[in-house]
C-alpha cells in the first residue's frame, strides 16, 4: 500500500511539473517527454508486480535411465518453467524447494513398487520442511505390461509420504486410455499425479501429459 501510495505521489508531482510548463507555453516536445516518463513509471512498477504475484514453480524428479528427467524437461516446457528451477533430487538439497510455492515432485517406479533410489535421502529431508501453502503436483513413469500391479506406485507414495507436511495436492484427474487403474497412483477413481506408461505410444504419452497440464492450470498451476 505504502508503495502505491508513493507511486502515485510521483506521478502527480510530474503530472504538475507538465500542467506548470503548460502555462508557461513551453514546447510541446517538452510536454510529451514528461507525460512518457510517467507512463513508464507506471508500467515499469506494474510490470515488476506482476511478475511479483506469480506464483514460483520447482520441479524435482528422480531418474535412473533418464526417462522420467525427459518427462521433467516437458513439464517444464509446457508450464514455462526455466531449466534452473529443474532439479535432479540426486544433487539437490531439500531446504531448496522453500524458493519455491509450488513444487512439481517425479519418480520413476523400480523393483516391487518403489520410489527411484535417489528419492531416498531427499524424501527424507523433504518431510522435514515446513509446506504450509504450497502446491504440489505428482509425475512419474511406469510399465503396465510389465509391472501392472504396481503401475506408477512411486508416485502414490510420494503423496502417502508427505500428506503430513501441510502442503496441498493437486493435479488428480480421472484416468482415460489407461490399462491399470488400480495400483498405489489411483486414489478414488482418480490418479494422484501424471502416469505416464512406458507401455503406450507417444501419441498416447501426449495426450496424458496434455490433460494433466489442463487440470493443474484449471487449478492455478
Amino acid at each position: 500500500m505504502r508503495q502505491n501510495l508513493l507511486l502515485w505521489e510521483t506521478i502527480n508531482v510530474l503530472l504538475m511539473f507538465s500542467i506548470r510548463k503548460c502555462a508557461l507555453k513551453v514546447s510541446v516536445a517538452t510536454i510529451i517527454n514528461v507525460l512518457l516518463m510517467v507512463s513508464l513509471i507506471a508500467s515499469t512498477y506494474f510490470c515488476i508486480k506482476r511478475k511479483t504475484n506469480l506464483e514460483m514453480k520447482g520441479i524435482f524428479y528422480g531418474s535412473t535411465t533418464g526417462t522420467t528427467g525427459s518427462l521433467a524437461g516437458r513439464i517444464a516446457e509446457e508450464l514455462g518453467i526455466a531449466a534452473a528451477d529443474v532439479h535432479d533430487v540426486a544433487g539437490a538439497a531439500a531446504d531448496a524447494v522453500q524458493r519455491y510455492d509450488c513444487l512439481l515432485l517425479g519418480s520413476s517406479t523400480w523393483g516391487c513398487g518403489e520410489l527411484q533410489d535417489d528419492w531416498f535421502g531427499f524424501l527424507e529431508g523433504l518431510k522435514g520442511q515446513d509446506l504450509s501453502g504450497k502446491s504440489v503436483a505428482l509425475f512419474g513413469c511406469g510399465d503396465s505390461s510389465m509391472y501392472p500391479d504396481t503401475f506408477c506406485d512411486a508416485v502414490g507414495i510420494l503423496r502417502e509420504e508427505l500428506a503430513g507436511t501441510g502442503c496441498r495436492f493437486v493435479g488428480a484427474y480421472a484416468p482415460q486410455n489407461y490399462s491399470v487403474t488400480d495400483s498405489k497412483v489411483c486414489e478414488d477413481g482418480k490418479f494422484v499425479g501424471l502416469a505416464i506408461d512406458e507401455a503406450d505410444s507417444e501419441a498416447v504419452s501426449s495426450e496424458h501429459l496434455k490433460q494433466w497440464i489442463a487440470v493443474l492450470k484449471e487449478e492455478g498451476v
